[in-house]
C-alpha cells in the first residue's frame, strides 16, 4: 500500500524532498583562544535555480561545536558558550553550552561535541540566496576553554511543483498494470 502511495504522490508532482546537508565554510572555526579568535564567520552557499520546478519551504541552520583543555589546572572547570546570529533572516539555534573538568595527569578534559538547529518556515522560495552565519564563543562559569570551534551545516525541504509526470513513469506506470492484469488472469 505505501508504494501505491509513493506512486500516486509522484504522478501528482507533490512529492517532498529533503535537500543535501550544504557546509558552510570554512569547515571548522575558531570560538575560543585558539588562535586569539572568539568567532567566526561561516559562509553559506545558495541553492536552487531560478524559474524550476523546485520551491524551497524550509531551511535548518545546524551548529556543532567542541572544546578541549590539555595540560591545564588540575580539578578545574572550564567552559565556553556558543552563540549564532545569521545575515539570512533565519531562526538561530539556541546558545551551546561546552563545559568540563580537567582531571588526570596531565590535567585535561574535552567537551564533547554538542548540536543545535533551528528550522524556519520560508514562503515557497525559488532561490535561496547565500547568507553569513556568525558563531561566538564566551566565558562560560569558570576559565574560558582555551580550545573551542564550530562548524556549520544548514539544509532545506523542497517540494516539486512539476505538474508533469516523465514518461518513464507512464511506462512504469503501464507495466505494472499489464502485470497485475496477466497475474489476475493466470491465477481465474
Amino acid at each position: 500500500m505505501q508504494k501505491f502511495f509513493m506512486l500516486a504522490a509522484l504522478l501528482a508532482g507533490s512529492t517532498n524532498m529533503f535537500g543535501a546537508l550544504v557546509q558552510c565554510s570554512p569547515t571548522v572555526g575558531d570560538i575560543a583562544n585558539v588562535n586569539g579568535a572568539t568567532s567566526t564567520v561561516f559562509s553559506c552557499a545558495g541553492q536552487g535555480v531560478g524559474g524550476d520546478s523546485i520551491l524551497f519551504t524550509s531551511v535548518n541552520i545546524i551548529v556543532q561545536a567542541n572544546g578541549s583543555v590539555t595540560g591545564g589546572q588540575a580539578s578545574t572547570s572550564y567552559g565556553a558558550t556558543a552563540t549564532t546570529t545569521n545575515d539570512g533572516g533565519y531562526s538561530n539555534p539556541g546558545i551551546l553550552t561546552l563545559t568540563c573538568t580537567t582531571s588526570g595527569f596531565p590535567p585535561s578534559c574535552s567537551t564533547g561535541t554538542q548540536q543545535g538547529n533551528a528550522v524556519t518556515a520560508i514562503a515557497n522560495l525559488d532561490v535561496i540566496s547565500s547568507f553569513t552565519v556568525t558563531v561566538s564563543g564566551a566565558a562560560n562559569g569558570g576559565v574560558l576553554l582555551p580550545s573551542a570551534v564550530a562548524s556549520v551545516f544548514y539544509d532545506t525541504t523542497e517540494i516539486n511543483t512539476s505538474g508533469v509526470p516523465e514518461p518513464s513513469t507512464f511506462a512504469l506506470l503501464g507495466s505494472a498494470l499489464v502485470g497485475l492484469g496477466l497475474l489476475s488472469r493466470r491465477r481465474s
